[in-house]
């Protein structure tokens, strides 16, 4: 946990890392359980590395290991002057959480997003996270919409 970390493109070979992250976090294992959904994460990675307006990002710490990841994509709205950068994914792992590894992803994020011209970026995160009680967010200059609603509706009937 001492070594320095980089934040570099994600490559298909970083899927098993991406997934273990994904699968130590305790509040996503009703979206991905221990045995299931591996394939459809590793079609959704691959179609986000090479599609366009999309930015998969890594933090790969000296020895190698993945620590955390981000997945960014533009969102173009005829209601705003310019496009809106959607952060849908930004997870470190527990043992680098507070070490400055998710401010190097967003900050890298926010980079990408101006230079494809966007007028603003835009996440969802949950106010029982960790992340959400430490104003991990705030304290970077985001502000949070309390007039907005967030809701979903699916459509394969399983669950939120």
């Amino acid at each position: 946990m001492n070594g320095s970390v980089t934040i570099r493109p994600a490559a298909y070979d970083d899927f098993s890392a991406i997934l273990a992250i994904v699968r130590s976090v305790a509040w996503l294992s009703h979206v991905v359980p221990a045995q299931g959904d591996a394939p459809a994460m590793a079609e959704h990675l691959a179609a986000c590395i090479d599609g366009p307006g999309h930015h998969v990002l890594v933090a790969q710490e000296d020895g190698g290991q993945i620590v955390g990841y981000a997945s960014a994509h533009l969102q173009p709205y005829m209601i705003l002057p310019a496009r809106e950068c959607y952060v849908s994914e930004l997870f470190i792992a527990a043992d680098w959480r507070g070490m400055g590894v998710g401010s190097m992803l967003l900050s890298n994020i926010e980079t990408w997003a101006a230079q494809n011209d966007c007028h603003r970026l835009m996440l969802i995160t949950g106010r029982t996270h960790q992340s959400y009680a430490r104003n991990f967010y705030a304290k970077r200059g985001w502000q949070e919409r309390p007039e907005v609603a967030n809701f979903v509706k699916n459509l394969d009937g399983g669950g939120a």
